[in-house]
């Protein structure tokens, strides 16, 4: 098998950078129901997106956009609809569409807000990306993606309060960076020992549920891991440079990602895909 056949096989497509509707389906996990959302929104962006190539500068709504939105009720189907057209970010017309979906009555809206808000991040528009995330959270005070993103944005930047907060709203099924390196800081220190903020009282009644302070080089690594979980193109390059190693995937994938991590964060590549997206987030001490 050539070098093209094993890209193809592996990722249904000859780059690797282009994701195939059955990986995007592999990946964010979907159910038949999640197929089906993902399928009818899909139809409605090309039939808008044709539309308004035809219309020109006219304005040119988006049709039945209310029931679009409802398909973006399936959590997984946001983050594939937004990785399929990873392509189109920053694009007038795509921000165009999304900001139809944006505006429809109810809660229904709250999904339309977090793409505007991640296709913002996605091209480094903090601020306008956070605004919407809190729009987001205006139309719907429960929507978890918006908070899990807030968090994300808070531990960046360093406001770790807040981002326990967002975090414990969006109600994650698995540890947060937080809770990592709590448990870190719990293991080495023992609660009946001294607290190693300096109090002289025992970390159990000094720190203990807080996050301590911690080196700027260790709490940006954790950020940087927490990143390469996200980036799905960024774990695609990853998987392929595995491949090219000799380590089959698909004989054990959740190893092959976890090297694929670390082969990732040895290399570099995605401490610099994150310093490009997220640097301008973090405290001055830690982008120096």
């Amino acid at each position: 098998m050539d070098e093209v056949s094993e890209v193809v096989e592996l990722f249904g497509s000859a780059d690797p950078l282009e994701p195939s509707r059955n990986q995007v389906a592999e990946v964010f996990g979907f159910k038949p129901c999640c197929q089906e959302a993902f399928d009818q929104l899909e139809h409605r962006w090309a039939a808008w997106l044709n539309a308004k190539e035809s219309a020109g500068d006219a304005f040119v709504p988006v049709a039945d956009a209310a029931e679009a939105a409802k398909w973006l009720n399936h959590e997984a189907v946001v983050a594939a609809f937004m990785e399929w057209n990873r392509q189109h970010w920053g694009s007038p017309h795509y921000r165009d569409f999304l900001g139809g979906l944006a505006v429809v009555p109810g809660r229904d809206a709250a999904a339309g807000q977090y793409l505007l808000a991640r296709d913002h991040f996605g091209v480094g528009e903090f601020d306008l990306g956070i605004a919407r995330h809190h729009q987001a959270l205006e139309v719907d005070p429960d929507f978890r993606a918006s908070h899990y993103e807030l968090g994300l944005a808070d531990f960046d930047r360093g406001d770790f309060d807040s981002a326990r907060t967002h975090f414990k709203a969006a109600k994650l099924p698995v540890r947060t960076p937080i809770d990592r390196l709590d448990a870190q800081a719990k293991r080495a220190t023992g609660r009946n020992k001294p607290c190693p903020c300096g109090s002289g009282r025992k970390y159990k009644a000094c720190h203990r549920g807080q996050l301590l302070e911690t080196a700027p080089l260790e709490l940006l690594m954790t950020k940087v891991a927490e990143f390469s979980k996200q980036d799905m193109q960024l774990a695609k390059m990853q998987l392929f440079e595995v491949m090219a190693l000799g380590f089959d995937p698909d004989r054990a994938p959740t190893a092959a990602l976890g090297f694929a991590i670390e082969l990732g964060l040895h290399e570099g590549q995605v401490e610099r895909a994150y310093l490009k997206q997220r640097g301008p987030l973090l405290p001055v001490a830690e982008r120096e």
